[in-house]
């Protein structure tokens, strides 16, 4: 599981379900799929496909790149995410 919170206007909340695979020491892709919650602030639960990378930068960081594909049902759209975050890892 990979779980965000997206902070800003509206709160936003993703729960996918994820498959990872380390095809090379600190280079992890992995994909997935869940639910999105509050999608642009329409307070509706919507279905979505994800998939990214981890890749180390150090012991301790590790750079992910994720994009975010979300089915709007409701209003018959989609949209697309380039997530990009700086982690720690204990």
């Amino acid at each position: 599981m990979r779980p965000g919170l997206f902070l800003g206007d509206v709160t936003e909340f993703r729960l996918p379900l994820t498959v990872e695979a380390e095809i090379a020491p600190g280079f992890s892709p992995y994909i997935g799929g869940g639910i999105a919650v509050n999608t642009d602030g329409l307070n509706k639960i919507d279905p979505m496909i994800m998939g990214g990378l981890d890749t180390s930068l150090t012991t301790n960081l590790v750079l992910k790149l994720e994009l975010n594909l979300i089915f709007q049902t409701n209003i018959n759209d989609s949209d697309a995410e380039f997530v990009s975050t700086l982690n720690y890892v204990f």
